[in-house]
């Protein structure tokens, strides 16, 4: 569950990360909360937050209010509100299809987190071989791109793990076409 400082839920958690994203803006959020439970699927370095402080391991939704400084109130009114929907399949507030589970076996897991440029969705329009291309779908000559500048392959939303990827063949794919201009 993605809440504000106020402990008030703001987007669709299902979102893509651009919606996401843009919400947050719109909001002029300067940062958010993450809130889970001891069910709820944990990402591969969760541990190692939790050790480090980034994520905070909570008894109670009183203790993860205080650690979010916002009123008790707030939250519990969210949680149990997500609760109700995600019991009965159906998110009343924002629409979220995807992961709607109950949130209320602890301990809890809250942590902040901050919008954040890791990859930049979008650039220069390509085709297979790499080649840069105008506004008329056509190649421009002698221009490749490869990696996060290169666009038009994931459409609105970033497919994610594909960044190196998209360094590595696309690279490869501009080397070797690039190279055949040498020749």
């Amino acid at each position: 569950m993605y809440l504000d400082p106020n402990g008030k839920r703001f987007v669709n958690e299902g979102e893509t990360l651009k919606e996401i994203s843009d919400t947050v803006l719109t909001l002029g959020l300067p940062e958010i909360w993450v809130l889970t439970d001891s069910k709820s699927h944990k990402g591969p370095n969760f541990e190692n937050r939790v050790k480090n402080g980034i994520v905070n391991k909570c008894a109670s939704l009183e203790e993860v209010a205080a650690v979010m400084h916002c009123p008790v109130s707030n939250l519990g009114d969210t949680v149990m509100a997500y609760n109700f929907d995600a019991a009965s399949g159906k998110d009343s507030q924002f629409h979220k299809t995807t992961v709607l589970q109950q949130i209320n076996l602890p301990p809890y897991f809250v942590g902040k987190e901050k919008l954040a440029v890791h990859y930049c969705c979008g650039g220069l329009k390509c085709d297979a071989k790499a080649r840069v291309l105008d506004i008329y779908e056509e190649p421009i000559g002698g221009l490749y791109v490869a990696g996060e500048a290169s666009g038009g392959i994931h459409g609105k939303n970033r497919m994610g793990g594909c960044s190196l990827v998209e360094c590595v063949v696309f690279g490869r794919i501009a080397g070797k076409e690039a190279a055949k201009l040498s020749s």
